[in-house]
């Protein structure tokens, strides 16, 4: 996580889920949750009554655009982990021009 945050990585800029690389791998109630979070109106119409298959033609529609990432894609903000990062950046370089040499 350190690495992606001191890059800047937002793995939603390079992935979305698909039938065949997520939603056909996952739980009927994951994928409603899913959708809960994606958008709060995405999945008010009973979409977890239906059948998987056509709840995950129906997700892959729906949550299009949405960069929804699961868990383990996720940013997860470490203020130590940024700092780490970034402490070349806080650091002052030593005064070499100071008369006090």
């Amino acid at each position: 996580n350190a690495i992606a945050e001191a890059v800047n990585l937002d793995m939603a800029d390079w992935w979305e889920p698909t039938a065949q690389g997520y939603l056909n791998h996952v739980p009927k109630a994951q994928i409603v949750q899913a959708l809960k979070e994606a958008g709060p109106d995405l999945a008010d119409d009973g979409v977890g009554a239906l059948k998987k298959d056509v709840l995950v033609v129906k997700a892959v529609s729906r949550l299009a655009g949405k960069r929804w990432l699961p868990a383990p894609l996720r940013r997860r903000f470490s203020s130590v982990a940024v700092t780490a990062a970034w402490s070349w950046k806080v650091r002052p370089f030593p005064d070499t021009t100071s008369a006090s040499r």
